[in-house]
């Protein structure tokens, strides 16, 4: 969910709607946010993921998006 909230604030422009099914996934991906802020900002400022992105190909895809933003 972490990188799936960075992608998505990363590419925050092409992003139309945030939804779910279910309102506990919803209610999740907020936690996460909530949660994560600081981190998620400090990965798009600098250009990185963050260590938890542990998984080879997720992080490869990632890295793909993520440019850095300082603003």
């Amino acid at each position: 969910m972490y990188s799936q909230m960075l992608c998505g604030l990363c590419q925050n422009r092409q992003v139309l709607r945030v939804g779910s099914f279910f309102a506990t996934s919803f209610i999740r991906a907020i936690r996460c946010l909530d949660k994560y802020w600081s981190l998620l900002c400090k990965d798009i400022r600098s250009g990185t993921a963050d260590a938890r992105v542990t998984d080879p190909s997720v992080r490869e895809a990632v890295m793909k998006i993520l440019k850095p933003d300082p603003n």
